[in-house]
């Protein structure tokens, strides 16, 4: 079994319905394809072999390619006297001599030394500080291909300049880039921006630095809590950056809500889609409100908003390594400046990590933050970190200042002091024991703790016993008089055991009895939990807790039900849960289901089910009851004719149920047809008197592309977003149709014809009328001959509500002087000028003088120049 981090297996997988990819091994040798990387980067290869597993690093270092360059020059005169398009009806404009110039192209290959450079650059580029990086959502902008298409892009930069050059894992370039500065804990930084990026790897220097003057404004650790369905999750902000979220998924511990038990990282546009304008996320698979083991699930997104030009600064900074050849002594220095718009403040930091021997690793680091408003603080830590075959452990220590201030920071938040070791240790091929010792200052808690468990553990055959015995001290460091000093202390011993009572039913115990006070995190508590093995694909669970509460007596928690394995991709658990604290009693179901199962290699179906439901409860008890249900499938034939998608999830809870539906793909009608779509139905019934809530996002479209002949290709789509009572529709009804068809059709080789029509229609309750505009245009191109060419076209831009509308027609002649060198005279008869339609093209009323030029990597022989040739 073969999986990767980063990339794709292109070798058959053996079977597609196991987890992993699944290589064939002849003569102890498996041969593996992966795609290529477009970047340098290491990628982890992990190869599990019956009890053998091992992680290999793979380098891409940068594609050595011949140069390859695509580009125009252009240069346009007019002398244009023209009205405005504007809602006024528009203005005159006197005679104006306008010269317009515009150069754009893209350039990729090898330089002297080994080095690779990529440049792109286009004077005309509007900045879109709304957006970073290139992404774009396929099942939204290109569901027509229908295939399993990816997008690479090789020069994202939201300025007009792109420019990257790199040499083995090395490189400096200027555009749109992640800082990726998490070598470090408490000072790394995490932002998406545009400007300028080094990142420099020798045998003994390591380098990163960045530079970028933007508006942006970031939001860090917001969390939603998971609903059992794939959404919505609505973010606050609505004007948010395009591609600069980061979205987790994390588990907390239910007892310690700021552990985190497991975090994972979600794809953008894989794993799920956003809607920047609405902040809507919607997941690709339901995100369940708790886990099996009644954890709570957390969606947690860091993203960037626009600051709407408050104020433009500068955010810099970078990273310094100086390590040994073989990587195991380093020291670095940090230093990073960021002039947010709420809080400018500096980051410094200082970090060294020394291997005294193999398996044995020392790591420190300090960091301090400075504000603005005098509110700096500092922070550091120690680690030594120990890793062997007979023995794992770390010692560590952190403390966090109150005013410590860095939003990337990982770990601890601020105002905490810990210092602890951690480890386990085999004393035999039975025996071994689990240390946990630590300190804890909680200062913006007001509590001091500390902790020590030690537990040894024999484990053999399915037999396994644990004994141990801990002490744990909590204080109150609050400022309150008749709080401040107050400690509770309590020694606890503990006891486990878990063994098979037959070859189908085990049994786990475990118990702690604390001989103190009973309100610390360490209180008397016993579980139990009794399974019962139907079969190979089913357990019968009963399990039960109980716990002392301080104060209110017991908390008992007893649950019974079935937990499922009907294969890698199938599980399931449903039980009965009792719960009696003082809140009141309540017995509780609680079950869920999680269903991802490869059918054949056409058919993927899903689905969940997640159910919290009190059965009996006190007046008193707290009720968070809902439950949940999804459904999805993915059809994608092999004979590649299309594919399809679909979804339906309920949730329903005390004050509303919820209703998502979604279904979408491609149908391809022959090798000329296809349909394409994506259409997603949000209803929210409210049980209150809050208003019912509807959201409609729906796309349909047709394409005609003849493969066999190219002489005629139309493409259509219609595109309707409808909000009725939502958060979105302030003011209670908001909808919105989009409709766009175009063609070009070639009846023979010297003829060409184009159309185009548009429009959009906005509507909403606070509206007398609807906002109705459109664009219609005509053109033509005859080839005179190989040399002369003529163009007429005509365009009008109506806007309905205002009784406005704009004409532009006219004609010109071409000449091609040289190859891939044009000259055109025109003269459009009537004209306008707007920015949203004119796309470049001379809409103006008069005459124009237009030059382009295309070239390609043959020019002058330059590159032959860079590569180091001579001519």
């Amino acid at each position: 079994t073969v999986t990767v981090d980063k990339g794709d297996i292109l070798s058959p997988d053996l079977r597609v319905t196991e987890h992993g990819h699944q290589a064939q091994v002849r003569d102890g040798m498996a041969l593996i394809r992966l795609s290529a990387a477009t970047t340098p980067e290491t990628r982890a290869v992990s190869v599990i072999a019956g009890e053998l597993q091992q992680v290999v690093k793979v380098t891409f270092a940068p594609h050595q390619r011949p140069w390859i360059v695509s580009g125009i020059a252009s240069s346009t005169l007019s002398d244009s006297h023209t009205r405005d398009s504007k809602r006024d009806g528009g203005v005159d404009k006197d005679h104006k001599l306008d010269m317009d110039n515009r150069i754009a192209f893209f350039a990729k290959g090898t330089l002297p030394y080994n080095m690779v450079m990529t440049t792109a650059y286009d004077s005309r580029k509007p900045r879109d500080d709304g957006k970073i990086f290139g992404e774009q959502d396929l099942q939204k902008y290109y569901p027509v291909y229908g295939d399993e298409s990816e997008q690479q892009y090789e020069a994202e930069s939201r300025d007009k300049l792109y420019v990257k050059v790199e040499k083995d894992q090395s490189y400096v370039m200027y555009g749109d880039f992640e800082t990726d500065m998490d070598k470090t804990q408490l000072a790394a930084y995490q932002r998406s921006m545009t400007g300028a990026k080094a990142h420099i790897e020798s045998t003994y220097v390591d380098v990163d630095a960045f530079f970028s003057h933007n508006d942006q404004i970031q939001v860090k650790g917001l969390e939603i809590r998971g609903r059992g369905v794939s959404g919505y999750y609505t973010l606050p902000d609505k004007n948010i950056i395009e591609n600069s979220e980061r979205v987790v998924i994390e588990t907390r511990d239910r007892w310690h809500p700021d552990e985190a038990l497991k975090s994972e990282s979600k794809t953008r546009f894989t794993d799920y889609s956003i809607d920047y304008d609405t902040g809507r996320i919607l997941f690709k698979r339901p995100i369940p409100s708790k886990d099996t083991d009644g954890n709570p699930v957390y969606i947690v997104v860091d993203y960037e908003v626009d600051g709407r030009k408050s104020k433009d600064y500068n955010s810099y900074g970078g990273r310094a390594e100086l390590h040994n050849a073989a990587r195991t002594m380093a020291v670095g220095v940090t230093q990073i400046r960021d002039e947010t718009a709420t809080n400018d403040h500096v980051i410094e930091g200082v970090d060294a990590s020394v291997q005294l021997r193999p398996g044995l690793v020392l790591s420190g680091e300090v960091a301090r933050t400075k504000s603005e408003d005098g509110s700096d603080g500092s922070a550091n830590r120690l680690e030594l970190e120990g890793d062997y075959d007979a023995a794992r452990f770390r010692l560590y220590y952190r403390n966090i200042g109150n005013d410590f201030d860095n939003q990337s920071m990982s770990g601890d938040r601020a105002g905490r002091m810990t210092l602890g070791f951690e480890g386990e240790f085999d004393l035999n091929e039975h025996w071994s024991t689990k240390e946990e010792f630590y300190t804890e200052n909680d200062r913006e808690g007001d509590r001091r703790r500390h902790v020590a468990i030690h537990d040894f553990v024999y484990k053999r055959d399915s037999r396994e016993l644990t004994l141990g015995l801990g002490y744990t001290e909590e204080e109150d460091t609050s400022r309150d008089p008749k709080k401040k000093g107050e400690r509770l202390r309590s020694p606890f011993v503990r006891a486990g055991a878990g063994f098979n009572l037959s070859q189908a039913l085990r049994l786990d115990l475990f118990h702690q009895q604390a001989f103190g006070d009973s309100d610390t995190d360490q209180a008397t508590r016993s579980e139990a939990e009794l399974r019962y093995t139907l079969n190979r694909y089913a357990d019968l669970v009963l399990s039960g807790e109980r716990r002392e509460v301080h104060n209110s007596g017991d908390e008992y928690n007893a649950s019974f039900g079935i937990e499922a394995k009907i294969n890698e991709s199938t599980s399931a658990f449903n039980r009965l849960k009792l719960e009696d604290s003082a809140s009141g009693r309540r017995v509780s179901s609680g079950s869920g289901l999680d269903i991802s199962h490869q059918v054949s290699s056409e058919w993927r179906l899903g689905g969940t089910a997640e159910l919290s439901n009190a059965v009996r409860k006190s007046k008193k008890a707290g009720d968070d009851d809902f439950w949940a249900f999804t459904l999805s499938s993915e059809y994608r034939p092999l004979s590649g004719t299309g594919s399809a998608i679909s979804r339906y999830e309920m949730r329903d809870e005390d004050s509303e149920t919820s209703y998502l539906a979604e279904i979408g793909g491609t149908l391809k009608l022959g090798i000329d047809y296809t349909l394409f779509g994506r259409n997603i139905v949000n209803y929210i019934n409210a049980k209150d008197d809050n208003p019912n809530e509807l959201s409609l996002d729906l796309l349909m479209g047709c394409a005609y592309r003849p493969v066999n002949w190219d002489g005629l290709n139309v493409i259509s789509d219609i595109e309707f977003k409808y909000e009725k009572d939502t958060d979105i529709a302030d003011y209670g009804r908001l909808n919105r149709l989009i409709f766009s068809i175009e063609g070009n059709w070639q009846p023979c080789s010297w003829l060409i014809l184009e159309a185009k029509y548009a429009c959009k229609s906005s509507d909403a309750e606070y509206l007398d009328s609807a906002l109705f505009s459109d664009v219609k245009a005509l053109g033509a191109r005859i080839d005179l001959s190989e040399r002369l060419f003529v163009t007429v076209g005509g365009r009008v831009l109506s806007q309905y509500d205002v009784s406005t509308h704009s004409l532009s027609y006219g004609a010109s002649v071409g000449f091609n002087l040289l190859k891939d060198l044009q000259l055109a005279l025109g003269y459009n008869f009537e004209g306008f000028e707007d920015k949203d339609f004119s796309r470049g093209k001379r809409w103006d009323k008069g005459f124009f003088v237009a030059l382009h030029w295309k070239f390609d990597e043959s020019i002058f022989g330059v590159l032959r120049r860079l590569e180091g040739k001579d001519e």
